[in-house]
């Protein structure tokens, strides 16, 4: 299939057709709407990653809106994937829709915190905004392969597991070398920096969770302690 695939292609180069097509899709009139602009710059990030997480920092390219909607766009991919993926590759019974955006927000809104607050300290160039921006279009492959693969589940037996999971772990690292990317760009890194940031930003993700563990507790047993303090008041 790839041999026939190439042969194709090179076939398809050398047609005339092929190339005056080619030159009018390049010459045509591109949109000016601005988000639509953004959106594009995503899906140039995974042809050229390293000038695209550089244009995020150095020319301004993305904005909040089109991370937010790239996000939510993952969010629905994601439950798009516990919903439909077959029973083969997926035992889960029930979904809980609140939980599955409460573990994906969180954890991406911590490393975003987490790679902020250590690259402040750890000579970074990048601002938050563009931390922010980078680390959600680094998101797109879960978009373009996770929906498709879930429906594609639907039509594969259990001899044909391993193309599901070598998919689904090919997405997987694709995603995590768009974030080492985004961090050695925005910030400016060498290899090795990128990975001490890296391991740092994760620690620090691990101590933020404790902390927040902690104080949603102590709070929680506060308001039991007020609620308590109450009801003792109003039956005396």
């Amino acid at each position: 299939i790839i041999l026939i695939g190439f042969l194709l292609m090179v076939g398809l180069e050398k047609w005339p057709v092929t190339r005056r097509l080619r030159a009018k899709w390049r010459s045509r009139e591109r949109s000016r709407n601005p988000l639509i602009t953004h959106f594009k710059h995503a899906f140039y990030i995974l042809r050229h990653p390293v000038d695209g997480f550089t244009a995020i920092r150095y020319e301004g390219k993305g904005t909040y809106w089109s991370a937010a909607i790239l996000i939510a766009g993952t969010y629905s991919a994601l439950l798009i994937r516990e919903y439909v993926t077959s029973f083969s590759f997926q035992l889960t019974a029930f979904v809980n829709v609140y939980t599955v955006f409460t573990q994906f927000f969180i954890v991406w809104i911590t490393w975003v915190i987490a790679n902020y607050l250590v690259s402040s300290i750890y000579r970074g160039e990048g601002r938050f905004r563009d931390i922010f921006i980078g680390s959600a279009y680094a998101l797109v492959p879960y978009i373009l392969i996770g929906i498709p693969l879930a429906f594609l589940s639907n039509a594969m037996t259990l001899s044909e597991s391993s193309i599901y999971h070598f998919i689904s772990q090919g997405l997987v690292i694709w995603i995590g070398l768009l974030m080492f990317w985004n961090t050695q760009w925005i910030h400016n890194y060498s290899v090795g920096e990128t990975l001490i940031n890296i391991f740092l930003t994760l620690v620090t993700m691990i101590v933020i969770g404790i902390l927040l563990f902690i104080t949603l507790g102590l709070t929680s047993d506060f308001i039991s302690f007020l609620y308590e303090i109450y009801q003792e008041v109003s039956l005396r």
